[in-house]
């Protein structure tokens, strides 16, 4: 007890009376997905591939810039969808950076890439499948294709109106072009 009073009286005016109520103070969401992409036309594979071919994504994808990961949760910036009824993934991928500005490198990067042979990548910003999403059937219009406008021929100037054609004789240093009649 007596190792007791001394520890109390070391720690004499270090603790305060005032109630504990701490706030915590969480980072400020951000609710934009600025930084998440949408890749779509990736292979549908049944699960044995599933790893696989999720492994070969994040390491083309984390090449372009820092992807938005949690060790604690096991996000790992990546997520593909994988539909048990038919047994293999939908052909597409959500993948989230660390900064808005990789995700934009990422779009210009791999719209159109050749995944392999039979796909090629088309990859769109997550803001803009949020909209798509949103649209309503009558807020849709059709767009009006131009009117067709015949373009000039651009090989006229190769045309004769006689129908004559041009031939070319070299002899040494000499070139002439003759019409043929």
């Amino acid at each position: 007890e007596d190792q007791l009073a001394e520890e109390a009286a070391e720690l004499d005016g270090y603790f305060s009376d005032t109630p504990l109520e701490p706030e915590p103070q969480y980072p400020t969401l951000d609710k934009s997905f600025e930084s998440a992409i949408i890749i779509t036309n990736l292979p549908k594979v049944p699960e044995a591939k599933l790893e696989k071919l999720t492994k070969v994504l994040i390491k083309i994808v984390s090449r372009i810039g820092e992807l938005a990961g949690s060790e604690e949760t096991g996000w790992d910036g990546v997520m593909m969808p994988y539909d048990k009824e038919q047994g293999s993934t939908l052909g597409f991928a959500f993948v989230e950076y660390e900064t808005p500005e990789d995700a934009k490198k990422a779009i210009v990067t791999l719209n159109e890439y050749q995944f392999d042979k039979n796909h090629s990548l088309s990859v769109s910003p997550y803001p803009r499948a949020q909209k798509l999403a949103e649209l309503t059937d009558t807020e849709f219009v059709e767009p009006k294709p131009a009117p067709f406008e015949e373009s000039p021929n651009a090989m006229s100037w190769l045309e004769d109106p006689s129908q004559r054609d041009q031939y070319a004789i070299r002899q040494g240093k000499e070139t002439e072009i003759y019409w043929f009649d």
